[in-house]
């Protein structure tokens, strides 16, 4: 495992993105990935799918490895 910190943030430029590529820096740091979608949204919605499967599911296997997962 790496020593490094590595940290999410959304930046919302409006209607104008700036480029970015390989060599861009982010406020000291090097730019790792780039989603052009709100992953944190996405995050949450998976979070609430899985939510409502544990709470669903009658396989006692299936219940623990979600909890496991969201813990």
């Amino acid at each position: 495992m790496s020593n490094n910190i590595i940290y999410t943030y959304v930046v919302d430029h409006g209607i104008s993105a700036p480029r970015v590529g390989l060599n861009t820096e982010v406020n000291g740091g090097k730019l790792l990935v780039v989603a052009f979608a709100d992953l944190s949204e996405k995050v949450e919605e998976m979070e609430s799918l899985l939510n409502k499967l544990e709470s669903e599911t009658t396989c006692d296997q299936t219940r623990y490895s979600i909890e496991d997962y969201l813990n």
